[in-house]
């Protein structure tokens, strides 16, 4: 969200560790002003205490950042560890970087079929469309940037087996393999 009273779009996910792969189980895509989107988040967070969080800190995030913090100072309460992230610019490499990942069944997503992982889904297929929003996609790979280590590790032969398999799926086709992996 913007400062003041003008809203814009606030996204965020949540991952799931299965210890067999990650899962992107759901999150919250609304329009909304700044404080109403601290307010989504505190209410996420206390709903799925999270291991970790990711927040995208350029242009606004520096403020909804800032602000996060500073109301849990206020409040004395839980606490949640909140990671400070200044992503790449260019989308086009946050789904690359996420990509092979859903080509493998490494993440998957989940079969429930929420607002935010519709949403999720159909700006995939969508994503570089004119007009297409992306605010899940951001959403999903800051997720990404706090889940990627907590893939279990892949023995020697399972990494030669996997990349003796030629994997024809197009970055779109990623995301129906990851609905296929349930």
């Amino acid at each position: 969200g913007r400062q003041g009273k003008d809203p814009d779009f606030f996204a965020l996910a949540v991952w799931v560790n299965t210890f067999e792969s990650v899962v992107l189980e759901d999150g919250a895509q609304e329009r909304v002003t700044l404080s109403d989107a601290e307010e989504l988040f505190f209410q996420w967070a206390d709903l799925k205490r999270p291991v970790r969080c990711v927040i995208e800190i350029d242009r606004g995030g520096a403020v909804y950042y800032a602000n996060l913090v500073r109301r849990m100072n206020a409040r004395g309460g839980r606490r949640h560890v909140i990671v400070p992230s200044t992503p790449t610019r260019n989308k086009a490499l946050r789904i690359s970087e996420m990509e092979p990942y859903f080509k493998t069944g490494q993440y998957r997503v989940s079969d429930e079929e929420t607002p935010f992982l519709i949403a999720f889904k159909g700006e995939w297929v969508s994503f570089g469309m004119r007009g297409v929003h992306d605010d899940t996609l951001d959403a999903a790979y800051l997720g990404h940037l706090a889940v990627v280590n907590l893939l279990p590790a892949e023995s020697q032969s399972d990494k030669l087996a996997r990349s003796q398999k030629k994997q024809k799926l197009s970055k779109f086709q990623a995301i129906e393999r990851a609905y296929a992996h349930r």
